[in-house]
């Protein structure tokens, strides 16, 4: 009985857990409808924090692209004069959303997820590295 009891107990619990954690979760946009840095104070450099991450879940870190993910951030810092804590917030919510994509897409959508947004983002910070620019 108490076996039953505490089993029951831990269902409730995750199911109090989960549905608080969906209750906080936007549903508004979908990955086809709106792109990630939609309603953000600060959207291409929500972009870029978001890009860099996908580079990371992607595994498509070069020294280039290093250079151009730097490059690019010290660029729009300086043109976007972002407070600390406004920097702060833009990291923490890319980094947020990029591994909720991550989730969402699980291990055999993962490839082609990296295969076409991935590739695209390392292009962007590939062309940022050589260039100081993005592709045209």
């Amino acid at each position: 009985m108490t076996a039953t009891l505490t089993r029951l107990g831990a269902q409730i619990m995750v199911c109090v857990g989960l549905s608080s954690f969906m209750a906080v979760m936007p549903f508004g946009a979908t990955r086809a409808q709106d792109p990630p840095e939609k309603g953000q104070p600060f959207p291409e450099l929500y972009r870029m924090y978001y890009d860099g991450g996908l580079l990371e879940y992607c595994n498509l870190i070069t020294p280039l692209a290093g250079k151009g993910f730097r490059a690019m951030r010290a660029d729009l810092l300086a043109r976007d004069h972002p407070t600390e804590e406004e920097h702060r917030r833009t990291r923490i919510a890319a980094a947020t959303a990029i591994d909720i994509e991550y989730l969402d897409h699980g291990l055999g959508g993962q490839r082609l997820w990296c295969k076409t947004e991935g590739r695209a983002a390392f292009d962007r910070f590939e062309a940022y590295g050589r260039d100081g620019k993005l592709p045209d």
